[in-house]
C-alpha cells in the first residue's frame, strides 16, 4: 500500500533533479568562455517505480512511479572530432614553425633590393670595369678596395644572420621541448586525479576538460595518438617513422622527451624521435629548420663564396698578355685566345701586376682574400671553411696601389715594368661575372647561383605559406566542429534554464498541493465528536 507521503516524496526528488539541472546549467554559463570547457548534461531518470504489495501478481492497475532521478552529469565530447583536430594541430605546428623559418631567412638575403647581396656582388664587378679602364687611377683602386671589403662584409652579415637564427631555433627546441614535457607530467597528474574520483562512482568532468586542453596543446609540440582505458585514464603515443611505440604517458606513469626535467619520469624518450624521425608537430619542425633548412641554405652561401673566391674557372686570356706565375715566380707570355684555369678571384688576381716594385722590378698581385688564421685556402676544407674567418688582405687594405690591374709588363733596362694604361687583368675581373663556375657540382655562374638559390628559397616560402594557411582552415573548420558539440551555446542554456526553472516551480506548486491535502488529512478529518 502506498504511504500517504508519497505525493510529498515525488515532488521532493523532482525539486532536487531540477535544482541540480539548474545548477550545471548554471556552470555552463560561467565556463562558456574558459579555455577547453566541455558543456555538461544532467542525464535524468525515473525513479523506481512501487509494486502493490501481494500474495500473487496484483490486480492494481500498474506500477506507482516515485518521480525522477539524475543518473550522472556528462560531457558533450566526440573522441573522433578531438583526435582528429589532434592531428591538424601537429601538421599546422610542423608548417607554422617552417614558414616562419622560411621567412626569416627571406629577410637575411633582403632581395630583390638595392642593399641585398646580389647588388653588392654587381658592385663589386662594376668596379673592376671601371678599374680597367682607368689602371693608375688611385681613386679608381679604392673603388675597388671598398667593394671588395662590402662584399665581404655583405657575405659575412648573411652567414651570420643565418648562424643567429640556427642559434634561435635551437633554443626554440629547447623552449618547447621543456613545454611539452610539463604537459607531459601534468596529463600523467591528471590521470591519477581522474581514477580516484570516478573511482568513487562519480565524473571528473572538469578534470577531464583540464587533460584535453592539455593533451591539445602537446599535439601542437609532437604528433601523438590518444587512447583512454576503463579507468578513464590516457595512454598516449608518440607517433613516428620508427617502428616500435614510444609511450609518453601510460596511466600515472610519464616518459620526458630528453632529459628528465622532473626527476620522476620512468623513462626517458630519445631526442631523435622527435628530432630527424618525427613526423610532425613543431618539434619536429624547429629541428628540421634548424639542421636542414637553415644549414643548407649556409652551406649553399659559403659553397658560392668559396667557389667565388678560390674556385676553379677557365678564362680566355687577352692577346699579348705576360701575367706572372706566384709558383715560379716567373713570367709567362700568353697568345690570343689562350686558355687558362685560375682558381677564382684570388688565383686570378695573383697572375697581374701592381703599380709596386720591389728592387725595380713590377711585383705580382697578392691574394686578394686570405684567412683569418693564417690558413692557405688550398689546405682547408669546405667543411671547414667559414666565411666569417675570411679577411680582405691587409697589404692591400692599407695600400691600394698592391691591386693587380694590368696583365702586361715590359723590360726596361732589364727589369720588369708595368705597361702603362694596360687594364686587362682588371678587365678579365670583371668578365668573371659571366664566366661557368662548378658551385656545388652545378656549372653556372656566380650571380645564376644565387638566383636559383633564391628561387628555391621563394619556391618553399610559399608552399611552406600555403601550407601553414591550409592547415590553418582546415583545424579550425574541425575545432567549429568540435565547438558545435562541446562548447556553450548561451541561447540554448537559456532555454535550458528557463525549461529547468518551470519544472522546478512546478513541483514546488506539488509540494504545496500535497502539504494542503495532509493538512485537510490530519487537522479537518476525523473532528466529529471530539
Amino acid at each position: 500500500m502506498r504511504s500517504t507521503f508519497h505525493g510529498l516524496e515525488t515532488a521532493k526528488r523532482g525539486l532536487y533533479a531540477q535544482q541540480t539541472g539548474i545548477n550545471t546549467t548554471a556552470h555552463n554559463i560561467a565556463n562558456a568562455n574558459t579555455k577547453g570547457y566541455t558543456r555538461q548534461r544532467v542525464n535524468f531518470t525515473a525513479s523506481a517505480p512501487i509494486e502493490v504489495p501481494a500474495l500473487n501478481r496484483s490486480v492494481a492497475p500498474g506500477q506507482l512511479g516515485t518521480g525522477v532521478n539524475f543518473s550522472s552529469i556528462v560531457r558533450l565530447r566526440e573522441k573522433f572530432l578531438d583526435d582528429q583536430y589532434r592531428n591538424e594541430a601537429s601538421s599546422y605546428g610542423y608548417w607554422h614553425v617552417q614558414k616562419d623559418a622560411l621567412e626569416k631567412i627571406e629577410l637575411i638575403f633582403n632581395e630583390p633590393s638595392e642593399n641585398g647581396l646580389r647588388s653588392t656582388i654587381d658592385q663589386f664587378w662594376n668596379a673592376w670595369s671601371d678599374l680597367s679602364r682607368e689602371p693608375e687611377n688611385l681613386t679608381a683602386r679604392a673603388v675597388v678596395r671598398e667593394r671588395t671589403q662590402a662584399m665581404l662584409d655583405a657575405f659575412q652579415y648573411a652567414e651570420t644572420k643565418l648562424k643567429e637564427l640556427q642559434k634561435d631555433l635551437e633554443v626554440s627546441f629547447e623552449v618547447k621541448r621543456i613545454e611539452a614535457n610539463t604537459y607531459i607530467q601534468h596529463i600523467a597528474q591528471l590521470n591519477k586525479e581522474i581514477r580516484r574520483i570516478e573511482g568513487m562512482g562519480m565524473n571528473a568532468n572538469d578534470l577531464r576538460d583540464q587533460r584535453d586542453v592539455l593533451v591539445d596543446e602537446l599535439a601542437r609540440l609532437v604528433a601523438i595518438k590518444v587512447e583512454e582505458d576503463s579507468q578513464g585514464m590516457y595512454t598516449i603515443t608518440l607517433q613516428h617513422s620508427g617502428s616500435e611505440d614510444i609511450k609518453l604517458v601510460e596511466g600515472i606513469a610519464y616518459y620526458t622527451i630528453g632529459e628528465d626535467d622532473s626527476g620522476n619520469a620512468a623513462g626517458i624518450v630519445e631526442l631523435s624521435a622527435v628530432q630527424e624521425n618525427g613526423l610532425s608537430g613543431e618539434l619536429h619542425s624547429l629541428w628540421k629548420a634548424e639542421n636542414e633548412i637553415v644549414q643548407g641554405y649556409l652551406n649553399e652561401l659559403r659553397a658560392m663564396f668559396f667557389t667565388l673566391v678560390y674556385g676553379e674557372v677557365e678564362i680566355t686570356v687577352p692577346a699579348d698578355s705576360a701575367l706572372y706565375d706566384p709558383e715560379n715566380n716567373t713570367l709567362v707570355e700568353y697568345k690570343a685566345g689562350d686558355k687558362i684555369t685560375v682558381n677564382g678571384i684570388n688565383g686570378l688576381h695573383q697572375l697581374g701586376w701592381t703599380l709596386r716594385e720591389e728592387n725595380g722590378n713590377a711585383i705580382g698581385g697578392p691574394p686578394l682574400f686570405v684567412l683569418a688564421d693564417g690558413t692557405d685556402f688550398e689546405n682547408i676544407s669546405f667543411e671547414d671553411f667559414r666565411i666569417a674567418n675570411v679577411r680582405l688582405n691587409p697589404d692591400i687594405a692599407h695600400d691600394a696601389g698592391l691591386i693587380a690591374a694590368s696583365a702586361r709588363v715590359e723590360i726596361v733596362d732589364g727589369q720588369l715594368k708595368v705597361l702603362k694604361g694596360n687594364g686587362n687583368l682588371a678587365l678579365m675581373m670583371s668578365q668573371l661575372r659571366d664566366q661557368a663556375f662548378n658551385i656545388g657540382g652545378e656549372p653556372g655562374t656566380v650571380d645564376d647561383y644565387y638566383r636559383s638559390l633564391l628561387g628555391k628559397l621563394g619556391v618553399q616560402t610559399q608552399e611552406a605559406s600555403r601550407q601553414a594557411s591550409n592547415q590553418k582552415i582546415i583545424m579550425e573548420a574541425v575545432d567549429n566542429r568540435r565547438q558545435s558539440v562541446s562548447g556553450v551555446s548561451l541561447d540554448e542554456e537559456m532555454v535550458n534554464l528557463v525549461q529547468l526553472q518551470h519544472a522546478y516551480n512546478a513541483s514546488a506548486r506539488m509540494v504545496t498541493a500535497v502539504d494542503q491535502m495532509l493538512d485537510t488529512i490530519i487537522n479537518r478529518m476525523g473532528i466529529v465528536g471530539r
